[in-house]
């Protein structure tokens, strides 16, 4: 929310109107050399089926009615309708602006904390996580669960 209510207005007028394109899951960025995506090993076998999603990247949220810049790092494929260059180029635009330091917050873990956010409004992620340090017990909980619009075979490109 914050990123989108703060995107320069030159960038805010490419973004606008546009659309892009989510893979989830293993498969979402582990195949690219993004920025910020780089190294790790998939936990999980990659799938049989890919699947994806389109959204506006200027999406409003269902619940709050507010504006979100609505691309990441780790899913975002592409932009549909621009070249794979003009995608890739505004996307690492928007990421350079979303993940600026002033639009992150990195929570530093104490015993008993409980940490809460909205799903849909927030990025969350993890980097670094050890295997060989104190066990970590999390728990998710979500509602509505989320459901995936599209389905295609992992030979295909996503458009």
């Amino acid at each position: 929310v914050r990123a989108w209510e703060t995107l320069p207005d030159s960038l805010r007028a490419q973004a606008e109107g546009r659309s892009a394109v989510h893979v989830e899951g293993p498969e979402s960025f582990a195949h690219r050399g993004r920025k910020g995506t780089e190294g790790g090993d998939l936990v999980q076998a990659r799938r049989d089926k890919v699947y994806s999603f389109t959204r506006p990247i200027a999406w409003v949220h269902p619940r709050t009615g507010r504006t979100l810049l609505n691309v990441s790092q780790q899913m975002t494929s592409h932009i549909e309708g621009l070249p794979a260059e003009e995608s890739e180029a505004l996307l690492e635009q928007l990421f350079d602006h979303m993940y600026a330091p002033d639009n992150v917050w990195q929570h530093d873990w104490q015993q008993g904390d409980l940490v809460v956010w909205d799903n849909y409004a927030l990025q969350h992620a993890r980097p670094d996580v050890r295997t060989d340090d104190n066990p970590r017990t999390l728990r998710k909980i979500g509602w509505p669960l989320p459901t995936v619009s599209q389905q295609v075979d992992s030979s295909e490109r996503i458009d």
